[in-house]
């Protein structure tokens, strides 16, 4: 009895555990930021506060690895020299399908400067990525450049699918034109068939007539005999 008992309520806990980890995602997926701008601002808010585990939410896994780097050194450092207060002076996010860039001005301790935050979509949300060492993010030609390639990159995986769809349609319609060319073959063959039967069937009617005419012919000379 005891031991049933005791089963029972580890099924009870493991159930109740089960409805509040999946409570807990869809309420995480539900507050998560929908655009890149939100997902900028989040991420430099926690960062800010040095709340690193919280900045790796909005991260990617390459970014997440860039922070597990950094932290260590940041917090050796005094806290206050390592507390930020980030105001967002412009952000100006241009995005293709699966990339981002957020061009920024921020201004800190009185100061503006520039700064770029490049974001992949991922798991059906944004997130910032670690920087491209080999792309200067602050000339605007570069941006630019970087979009259009992106943008050139998602056409080109366009036109490869639709190339393929237009050869399995040329495919297929092909094997319905050679099944198209062998019915017609067949018939053409039956055609002759009946016409190679058609003219043995004349061919005996004519030999038969000529049969019957001849010994007519010699039924009649032998009477006048």
């Amino acid at each position: 009895m005891k031991i049933r008992l005791f089963f029972n309520l580890l099924t009870l806990i493991s159930m109740l555990l089960a409805c509040a980890e999946d409570t807990s995602t869809t309420e995480d997926k539900a507050s998560y930021p929908e655009t890149p701008e939100q997902v900028v601002r989040h991420y430099q808010a926690h960062l800010d506060k040095n709340e690193f585990e919280a900045v790796k939410k909005y991260s990617t896994r390459q970014e997440q690895k860039r922070i597990d780097e950094i932290a260590p050194i940041i917090l050796e450092e005094a806290l206050d020299s390592t507390i930020f207060t980030t105001k967002f002076i412009r952000i100006k996010c241009k995005e293709t399908t699966r990339k981002a860039i957020c061009d920024c001005v921020i201004e800190n301790f009185g100061e503006q400067y520039s700064d770029t935050f490049v974001l992949s979509y991922e798991e059906d949300r944004w997130l910032v990525d670690a920087p491209d060492e080999e792309i200067n993010y602050d000339h605007s030609e570069e941006i630019e450049q970087f979009i259009e390639e992106e943008l050139e990159r998602e056409r080109e995986s366009l036109r490869e699918g639709e190339f393929e769809r237009v050869r399995e349609g040329e495919f297929e319609r092909g094997r319905e034109g050679e099944s198209w060319r062998e019915g017609e073959s067949w018939r053409e063959g039956e055609s002759w068939r009946e016409g190679e039967l058609e003219r043995g069937r004349v061919g005996e009617r004519e030999s038969w007539r000529e049969g019957e005419l001849e010994r007519g012919r010699v039924g009649e000379r032998e009477s006048w005999r």
